[in-house]
């Protein structure tokens, strides 16, 4: 059965700011600015690279919660992340789309799947928009139909999906930690060539 994304999470833009964020140096009360860079396009939360902002009443309802959904439908390629506990409140803006699941009907990390899937890819190859920069925005998610199992079986293909996240993660940090050896070898070897 499909039912439109529409029905089953509140989907919104993220905040349009008038003009670039001004960094914060207070440490306690920050909000983080997620912007498009901050969602790489294998749908990783770069936290690193976010800008620290004083709170303003206008970010309410733009601040993400564990178990929302970051849609990124533009720039370098489409991704999507589930959010998850952070230490600081993150708030979304444009054009990041926010989406809300009801939980009641669906699992977020079985959404995120659905929204990442073949089905979603010949979707937005239908569907992306723009002049220069191509994207798919709010009213294209709000109509694209999205298939809805049981939510056990939802909450089996959730998990298996974020085992395979983990994985992808840890693969990464351990290229990453593997990179930094080598060099450090080389480095030293250099070092004693040098020396003689």
């Amino acid at each position: 059965m499909k039912i439109t994304l529409s029905e089953l999470a509140d989907i919104q833009t993220g905040v349009t700011l008038r003009e670039k964020p001004v960094p914060s140096k207070r440490i306690t009360g920050n909000v983080l600015l997620m912007q498009l860079g901050d969602l790489d396009t294998d749908g990783n939360i770069q936290t690193q690279t976010m800008s620290p902002s004083v709170p303003q009443e206008l970010f309410e309802k733009f601040i993400v919660k564990s178990g929302d959904l970051i849609f990124r439908g533009r720039g370098a390629g489409i991704a999507v992340t589930v959010v998850p506990e952070l230490d600081l409140p993150i708030v979304a803006t444009s054009p990041l789309i926010i989406i809300k699941p009801n939980t009641q009907k669906i699992d977020p990390h079985y959404l995120a799947w659905a929204l990442t899937n073949n089905h979603a890819r010949r979707y937005y190859a239908e569907y992306l928009r723009g002049s220069s920069i191509m994207g798919i925005g709010k009213r294209d998610l709000d109509v694209m139909g999205i298939d809805l199992p049981a939510l056990r079986s939802q909450r089996k293909i959730g998990n298996l999906k974020k085992l395979e996240a983990q994985e992808h993660r840890l693969l990464a940090q351990l290229q990453r930690s593997k990179a930094k050896l080598v060099a450090a070898l080389i480095g030293d070897v250099i070092d004693k060539e040098m020396q003689k």
